[in-house]
Parts: structure tokens; C-alpha cells; sequence
């Protein structure tokens, strides 16, 4: 029995010590967790000040170009992948991220045009990737040619509009500007344009 009672006094002991040493472990996990998540939000804090002022200085670059170039509404959109097929190749898609009216004119691009397949543009898309540009001074023209583009042009109640390739670094085409008109594309615009 005195053997039992020191084997308890033992193992409640280690028990105790162990208990302990979980408890340090854990308080040293907590702090590290903390210290990590309070970098890693410092992080995402620095990245969002430096995206917010990137989105400044293209917003107010697409204000100046609107003005300018006297369009409607100024918008860049995006070709990034979509989901993944089945198949493993991913969908291709085209999104708009910045976009820019003028006063009493509702542009909803934004809204809109997200997550759009190519397909929806398939000439209109293959021309800027071949000429680096579009111009249709009328959108009616689009109708045979381009259907869904010219409805989603005529749901804003665009007439004409210039578009321009944007390429990255290596020269790929990576999306556009598009210059809209509700009424016909004022002709020194684009003459200055090209």
C-alpha cells in the first residue's frame, strides 16, 4: 500500500506538471497565434491601403480620359479564368473593374459585367487581341455579328464605342478600355486616340 500511495503521489504530480506545462504550451501557442495574426493583418492592412490608393489614381486617370475623350461612360474590364471544367480547363472569363460616368449618366458595368465568359465577345475580343482596338460608331452594325454584346450595349444605351487593348509587361493582352457614347463617338476623339 505504501507503494500505491507514493505511485499516486507520482502520478498526480506528473499529472500536475504536465497540466502545467500543456497550460505554458498553450499560453505560447496563443501569444504566437496572436503576434502572427496581428502581422498577417498589418499585412493585409498595408496591401488594402496600397490597392485603395492604386483604385484612387485609376479612377481619377479614367475621370481625366473621360473627360477628354468626351465619353459617356469609361470603363476597364479584365480577362481572368473562372471556375475549372470538368474537363480541368478553366473557363475563361472577363470581368468590369473600374468604371466612370459622367454627371446624371448611370453606368452599371460594375454591376454588371462580372464573371462574363468570352464567348459572350468571341470577335470582339479576338479583334482587340489581333488590331489592339474596336471601333463601332454604330452598335446596330453588332447585331449579326456580336448579338450579346450589342444587347449589353443597348441595355446602357450606348450608340458607339472605342475600345483599346491593355497588355501587361510581357505584352499580353490582360483586358481593355472601353469608351462609351450614347450618341455618336465624336470623331476628333478618337482621331486623337490613335
Amino acid at each position: 500500500t505504501a507503494v500505491f500511495i507514493i505511485a499516486m503521489g507520482l502520478a498526480v504530480m506528473l499529472f500536475l506538471r504536465m497540466n502545467k506545462l500543456n497550460k505554458q504550451v498553450s499560453e505560447m501557442n496563443d501569444k504566437l497565434f496572436e503576434r502572427i495574426t496581428k502581422q498577417s493583418m498589418l499585412k493585409k492592412h498595408e496591401t488594402f491601403k496600397k490597392e485603395t490608393k492604386a483604385n484612387v489614381k485609376i479612377y481619377e486617370k479614367l475621370a481625366e480620359a473621360r473627360a477628354e475623350f468626351r465619353a459617356d461612360i469609361i470603363s476597364i474590364y479584365t480577362l481572368h479564368n473562372g471556375d475549372i471544367k470538368k474537363t480541368g480547363f478553366s473557363f475563361n472569363k472577363f470581368s468590369c473593374t473600374h468604371e466612370r460616368s459622367k454627371a446624371g449618366v448611370n453606368a452599371k458595368g460594375c454591376k454588371t459585367y462580372l464573371n462574363l465568359p468570352i464567348s459572350v465577345f468571341p470577335f470582339w475580343i479576338d479583334q482587340l487581341m489581333r488590331e489592339g482596338k474596336v471601333m463601332c460608331d454604330d452598335i446596330k452594325r453588332l447585331e449579326g455579328i456580336e448579338p450579346a454584346a450589342h444587347q449589353l450595349l443597348k441595355e446602357k444605351n450606348i450608340n458607339s464605342v472605342y475600345a483599346f487593348a491593355l497588355y501587361d509587361s510581357h505584352q499580353n493582352m490582360i483586358g481593355w478600355v472601353s469608351m462609351e457614347y450614347m450618341k455618336k463617338t465624336p470623331v476628333d476623339a478618337i482621331d486623337f486616340v490613335e
